[in-house]
């Protein structure tokens, strides 16, 4: 496949052939991602086949749909041997990505707080909306299907890469959260969108790399038309998740992630810096980027994400505030779906050019350095109409 040029050193997590000292790159059991090079379906149904049956070699998940490959748990004797395979392009150590919530505090009286976020951002809903038409995968913790926010037959359990044997419902309550701020009756951005719960983080508002791309890898083989993705994790770069990304935006299919909450650049963080990913930092209601709030050349725009009422999975009529740019990617998410049901399956570049007019410019206090563009998303009715 010809040497690779890496912008930086390589990842630490990527292990290369011919490398030296093996037995320390391999403890006993180690969860990797296996990229095969370019293999037919066949092809690659064969391989996983034959390594199945070797000891030492656990599959979770093969994956044909984005990058070509799988992830498995392998000892290091055998991911030593696979190293001399001609098939296998590289091997990536997987890694442990998190949601992106930095605070969430409890209301006492949750009619007192105005939705500053839908003010903020022209987005207080109208009676007659209903932005249906869109599908949104919401990857992440799973949903409470059951949840007040959310009209029956609102949210459809699609895929749980961690458990193939339960559905995606939400054992954490963060996908809950991001999925009101996008669809929910009252504190969502665009009411009765279609969202499909995409369960990729566990309990903790944890999950592996592998598990991520398993997901997007179930979306690109069962999109629905007119389709949007959020993703609000982060962590360290991976290739195979970065490749995953790229095949998921060349097929049309707009990804909207958070940029963190290091209060850094977000140039270094995954999936921020993928891309053709929209990547969102947030804002408060007095319009100043909290410290927290990730920033840098890769940020797309700013929304609301500090103290912004939302639900919760504690019961169905459970809502927190929250804060993180957790919540800026759903509100961001929310707009290019009112944007989607006007003009349905839009080109990137079509939603690209409606965010660039929809935005107000110059209005956040500290944006955190001079390269991260001072823009806030705003919807505009008029800039639906190509």
């Amino acid at each position: 496949s010809g040497s690779h040029h890496w912008y930086k050193s390589p990842p630490k997590n990527i292990i290369h052939k011919g490398s030296k000292n093996l037995k320390a790159q391999f403890p006993a059991f180690e969860k990797y991602i296996i990229v095969f090079n370019n293999l037919s379906e066949t092809q690659i149904n064969d391989k996983l086949t034959n390594l199945k049956k070797k000891n030492g070699f656990k599959l979770k998940h093969t994956l044909l749909h984005t990058i070509k490959g799988c992830a498995a748990t392998i000892d290091k004797q055998l991911a030593n041997d696979l190293l001399m395979d001609p098939d296998i392009q590289y091997i990536e150590k997987d890694s442990i990505y998190s949601d992106q919530l930095f605070d969430r505090k409890e209301m006492f009286d949750t009619n007192a707080i105005p939705l500053w976020h839908q003010t903020m951002t022209n987005t207080i809903p109208t009676t007659t909306d209903n932005f249906s038409s869109v599908n949104c995968y919401v990857v992440d913790t799973g949903i409470m299907a059951n949840h007040a926010e959310f009209s029956s037959n609102q949210v459809f359990m699609a895929y749980n890469s961690i458990s193939k044997s339960i559905n995606a419902q939400d054992d954490n309550g963060h996908g809950t959260c991001v999925a009101s701020l996008i669809g929910g009756n009252s504190v969502g951005i665009s009411n009765k969108t279609a969202l499909h719960s995409v369960k990729v983080l566990d309990s903790s508002g944890s999950g592996y790399v592998s598990d991520i791309i398993a997901g997007l890898n179930w979306i690109m083989r069962y999109k629905k038309p007119n389709c949007i993705i959020n993703m609000s994790f982060g962590g360290g770069y991976s290739r195979s998740l970065d490749t995953t990304i790229r095949q998921c935006i060349l097929a049309n299919i707009p990804i909207v992630c958070s940029s963190g909450n290091s209060g850094i650049d977000a140039s270094n963080s995954s999936p921020a810096n993928s891309s053709g990913v929209y990547t969102i930092s947030a804002y408060d209601s007095t319009k100043t980027r909290p410290t927290w709030s990730n920033f840098g050349p890769v940020i797309t725009t700013f929304a609301p994400g500090d103290a912004v009422k939302a639900a919760w999975n504690d019961s169905t009529s459970s809502y927190y505030l929250v804060s993180g740019t957790s919540f800026a990617c759903p509100i961001t998410v929310g707009i290019i779906v009112r944007f989607l049901a006007v003009f349905p399956n839009a080109t990137l570049l079509q939603i690209t050019n409606f965010l660039n007019k929809s935005e107000i410019n110059n209005e956040i206090i500290n944006v955190g350095s001079n390269n991260t563009p001072n823009k806030r998303i705003v919807f505009n009715q008029a800039n639906t109409i190509i």
